[in-house]
């Protein structure tokens, strides 16, 4: 039972960290196309 416990645990971290570097991209990709709209002005 202490095993399961552990995966499961381990997959929440990778799932975790997976969503933080996802959503880390999607800031620098929102930056980066608000520079380009001002830019376009």
């Amino acid at each position: 039972a202490n095993e399961e416990l552990a995966n499961k645990a381990e997959s929440l971290a990778q799932i975790n960290s997976k969503t933080m570097l996802t959503s880390l991209q999607n800031t620098k990709d929102i930056a980066t196309i608000k520079k380009q709209l001002q830019g376009g002005e």
